[in-house]
């Protein structure tokens, strides 16, 4: 398989609006570029050595807008803390695994159902792995 290119990414607004913001007066291409290089790293680099993804129009009369900038913003803010989701995700598996080594299935799973009523994501994984970590710290030391 076929690596993709490290991270991190960073977004560079090109947008036309964004340039004449800025003060640029001259003719501009109305793009979004996906970089892996910022600031001086990325002069002498040619596009293929840096541009991860481009973001532009072409053909269209319109001009790209702050949803497209948000869009870019986002896939950087997922390819940059793919990782750690990943790292996080092998925390939990590796808790989980202990605390059903461990502990009673009806004990497990009344808490689990507890813990539904909570509204955010990360917070029902915090309250899951906050759980399954008490519950390690009382009865873990014998079985560690």
């Amino acid at each position: 398989m076929t690596e993709h290119t490290p991270t991190p990414w960073y977004v560079l607004d090109f947008r036309e609006t964004e340039m004449k913001r800025l003060g640029w007066t001259g003719p501009s291409i109305d793009r979004i570029l996906i970089t892996n290089k910022l600031g001086p790293e990325i002069e002498g680099s040619s596009g293929a050595d840096c541009v991860v993804a481009r973001i532009q129009f072409d053909n269209r009369e319109e001009l790209l807008t702050e949803n497209n900038r948000a869009n870019a913003d986002f896939i950087c803010k997922a390819v940059n803390n793919h990782e750690a989701l990943k790292a996080r995700v092998k925390e939990l598996e590796e808790v989980l695994r202990k605390a059903f080594d461990i502990l009673p299935a009806a004990r497990f799973a009344e808490n689990v159902v507890n813990v539904t009523e909570i509204s955010s994501h990360n917070k029902i994984v915090d309250k899951v792995i906050e759980i399954v970590r008490d519950t390690l710290c009382v009865k873990g030391d014998a079985h560690d």
